[in-house]
């Protein structure tokens, strides 16, 4: 962050691309455990593979994408209606008994998670109708139903939260940085001035000890163009003083929270 950088929201950014990152990772494992844990595609129908297929590659696309930045709110919406879609019709095509239908709450974890991570929009009935869909938890026949329902929302649930957590704790930090500079721009316009001031005083003091010198040595005559010459010169140095505080006010009070005050000149 370098020293015109405002402080704000600087944890936060970070925060978000390590969730998108994270979430890529773990959608990614999770198609690659859906695919591994299907025993055989051989006897399954053309349309239930194809669903699921696309599937895969959208989740792929969007963990692909988590990399750079986390997913919008656009993102989000057309995955979870894609993902309801394909899960119909992959439900409504799978051959009875299908392994397709035992471990497709692999491919919807990851959905329900990025939404109740990152949307602020129906931030619960979305991943719950997502989890039965996927599950069938309805189907009085479908087998452990009910088990990947509370499996799947119980992984959602600690996922939001934990992210929750940290996103909290990541706008704390911002709020403490965002004080952290103020208060050092404060302290640098305040050594500024007092530097300015300092050298300003130097400056005067060095033009009449010079005039009081000169009439000394020449016994109390000394030219007047001399005298304006040095009056001008402490007069300029008192004008560059106000210009030289001024400019570090206009660089340096805004992030201070403040206003320039100005002494009267002794």
């Amino acid at each position: 962050m370098g020293p015109d950088q405002p402080a704000d929201a600087v944890h936060q950014a970070g925060l978000e691309r390590s969730l998108g990152r994270i979430f890529a990772v773990f959608m990614t494992l999770m198609v690659v455990e859906f695919w591994s844990s299907t025993a055989t595609l051989a006897g399954q129908h053309p349309g239930s593979v194809a669903a699921n297929l696309l599937l895969s590659m959208l989740l792929t696309g969007q963990a692909l994408r988590a990399v750079a930045r986390p997913p919008s709110q656009r993102c989000l919406g057309l995955m979870v209606v894609a993902t309801g879609s394909l899960l119909l019709v992959s439900r409504a095509l799978a051959v009875p008994g299908s392994p397709f239908l035992e471990n497709i709450d692999a491919l919807v974890m990851p959905v329900g998670t990025a939404w109740a991570t990152w949307s602020a929009r129906f931030l619960l009935p979305v991943p719950v109708l997502v989890v039965v869909l996927a599950s069938w938890t309805w189907n009085p026949r479908a087998d452990l139903a009910a088990e990947l329902t509370v499996t799947s929302l119980a992984v959602i649930a600690c996922a939001s939260w934990t992210a929750r957590l940290l996103r909290a704790g990541a706008q704390r930090a911002d709020a403490e940085a965002e004080v952290l500079s103020r208060r050092m721009a404060a302290q640098d316009a305040a050594l500024a001035a007092e530097e300015a001031e300092r050298r300003t005083a130097n400056a005067v003091h060095d033009d009449v000890l010079s005039v009081l010198r000169a009439m000394g040595l020449a016994g109390g005559s000394v030219p007047w163009s001399v005298v304006v010459a040095k009056a001008r010169r402490a007069m300029n140095a008192l004008a560059g003083r106000y210009s030289a505080a001024g400019t570090a006010w206009r660089i340096l009070g805004p992030r201070c929270g403040g206003r320039p005050t100005r002494r009267r000149a002794d």
